[in-house]
């Protein structure tokens, strides 16, 4: 009976990864110089577009990732977010330098979109497994992704540095590509371990703290 109550906190390390890479959205400033100069001809007006572009998305996307994890579960939408969210940084380290405007569509709408889908589900997950300490999950998933921007920071700063040739804006550009490759591999392996139960069935155990061991003992 203890294992089973234990094995929920590998929902919540999984989520934890998750929004490790999601605090990406927050380090734009260390992108938005080089991309300015590389695609926008030095406006960093037009370059922060895509970021707040990308926070419109985000808000967008977790509305409509909660309420499709609610309707089927949270596997699939992990997997779709993670997905969107990687193909929107994939096309965005592509786009050319006469056609700036991309990154928009790319970066910013596909993924912000995807990222929110995201967000929200794993942090709805890790709530159902812990309807005794909603509280304190959706603090430690939260601070996750606040955490996620020291974490990715230096990482982005290397990134950019050996592979852009000191040229700016293409390690910029090439570090997105790397970023896509992370959050791919991070939400398809952690998706793995999210609610073993449906939606439907989390709904109609109706666990409390008190009864908690039991309910999952029986699922």
């Amino acid at each position: 009976m203890s294992s089973k109550v234990q094995n929920r906190w590998i929902p919540v390390i999984a989520g934890i990864a998750i929004q490790l890479c999601l605090g990406t959205a927050y380090i734009w400033g260390v992108f938005q110089k080089g991309v300015a100069v590389y695609l926008f001809n030095g406006n960093n007006a037009d370059a922060g577009h895509a970021f707040s572009i990308l926070l419109s998305m985000l808000t967008f996307g977790s509305t409509i990732g909660g309420y499709l994890q609610n309707k089927f579960s949270t596997r699939p939408v992990v997997i779709t977010g993670g997905v969107v969210l990687a193909l929107g940084f994939f096309l965005a380290s592509f786009t050319p330098p006469s056609a700036g405007w991309l990154i928009w569509v790319t970066y910013g709408v596909i993924g912000g979109f995807g990222m929110g889908m995201t967000y929200s589900t794993t942090i709805a997950c890790c709530q159902k497994w812990f309807p005794d300490k909603r509280g304190f999950i959706t603090g430690i998933i939260v601070s996750a992704l606040g955490f996620g921007g020291v974490v990715f920071t230096p990482v982005a700063e290397f990134l950019i540095k050996t592979t852009g040739g000191g040229v700016d804006g293409i390690g910029e550009l090439l570090s997105l590509r790397w970023f896509s490759l992370i959050f791919l591999v991070v939400c398809m392996h952690g998706r793995r371990t999210f609610c073993k139960l449906s939606a439907q069935e989390l709904r109609a155990e109706r666990v409390d703290a008190i009864g908690l061991e039991v309910g999952f003992k029986a699922a």
